[in-house]
């Protein structure tokens, strides 16, 4: 995975690059780390 941030975060898989890059606002983005470190996925 690959993350590029400014003023979106935008995320693509480093694998396969070719389908493109999904981007999200900074605060849905905070609310993605939040629960990833809360071990909620």
């Amino acid at each position: 995975m690959e993350v590029a941030e400014g003023t979106v975060t935008a995320v693509r898989d480093s694998q396969n690059r070719h389908l493109g890059h999904v981007e999200f606002g900074a605060p849905e983005w905070q609310a993605f780390l939040q629960d990833l470190k809360a071990d909620r996925f």
